[in-house]
């Protein structure tokens, strides 16, 4: 992992199912120039069986001619975020994914939602 000063470093480049976002995405994780430290989020998937269609610009469909652009930069990090209504219902409450992510680790699914259920309704 690289080092600035006394901080380690992992960069995430966030990613929707937006083809204008590809570009600024592509130049920024040139820009970092960082490949094992960075991380593209590809949120808002749909479901496990259709992430390479939702993102098809992201990883290509050759029967389409559409090039991939996790080839072409050679990037071996990525994680994914399903869409969920509950991010943008947070959102509006001033909640972060990180209040959001703090529930979910503390509780099981379902006390999680309920807890979720009880603070947006303040």
């Amino acid at each position: 992992m690289q080092g600035i000063g006394e901080a380690n470093v992992k960069w995430i480049i966030p990613l929707n199912r937006n083809l204008a976002q590809l570009k600024n995405a592509s130049d920024t994780f040139q820009k970092i120039n960082d490949p094992k430290n960075t991380l593209f989020a590809l949120n808002g998937y749909s479901s496990k069986e259709t992430l390479e269609e939702d993102f098809i610009f992201y990883f290509g469909n050759k029967n389409l001619n559409i090039k991939s652009i996790k080839d072409t930069l050679k990037i071996s990090n990525e994680l994914t975020i399903p869409y969920t209504s509950y991010f943008e219902i947070a959102e509006q409450k001033g909640f972060t994914l990180h209040d959001l992510a703090a529930i979910s680790k503390e509780l099981d699914k379902n006390a999680a939602k309920s807890m979720f259920y009880e603070k947006i309704q303040r």
